[in-house]
């Protein structure tokens, strides 16, 4: 595949992911569901073109999303986690499903750690309640990660068996 196929479609998967990122910030319950759908474009960043411009996709949004977007909530978590967990997990599972899940929940557990700092260096107010975003939300988000992980799995196994022929990609990725 030549390299000027791989960097439009990472170009293009970049402004969806921003775009994504976008609409999750306009409403504000959305900036979880937002960033976990724009992990999405890396997974299929992942599949065709490898880590490499998976990183670099994920490293493009992340700082536009910053730059460009007004609510930062959503690229916070796509930026602090959600962003690169498809590259973990592809690296994760090459082992066997104890190691990979170790894997998984020691990466989680130093992302959530950034996300606080960040969270109460940057947003938090002496008002906010930081046992919540300190202690509550770390808990319910490892209860969390298993079911994402799996929803993950479900979406990479729909697009490798039914999507990526119907959606008539392979052609420009060969």
């Amino acid at each position: 595949m030549k390299n000027s196929i791989k960097i439009s479609f990472s170009a293009i998967l970049t402004a969806i992911s921003v775009i994504i990122m976008l609409l999750g910030g306009l409403i504000g319950t959305l900036d979880l569901t937002a960033a976990a759908l724009a992990s999405f474009c890396i997974v299929f960043a992942v599949i065709e073109f490898g880590y490499k411009y998976a990183a670099l996709i994920y490293a493009a949004a992340s700082l536009l999303g910053f730059l460009l977007l007004p609510a930062k909530t959503c690229v916070l978590f796509y930026a602090a986690f959600l962003g690169f967990y498809p590259i973990v997990k592809s690296i994760a599972e090459k082992y066997s499903t104890k190691i990979a899940y170790i894997i998984k929940y020691a990466v989680y557990a130093v992302s959530y750690t950034v996300i606080i700092l960040l969270w109460i260096g940057l947003f938090a107010k002496e008002t906010e309640p930081v046992l919540l975003v300190a202690v509550i939300l770390p808990i319910s988000g490892a209860i969390v990660l298993p079911i994402y992980d799996i929803a993950l799995s479900k979406l990479i196994t729909l697009y490798l068996q039914s999507l990526r022929g119907k959606w008539g990609i392979d052609k420009y990725l060969k």
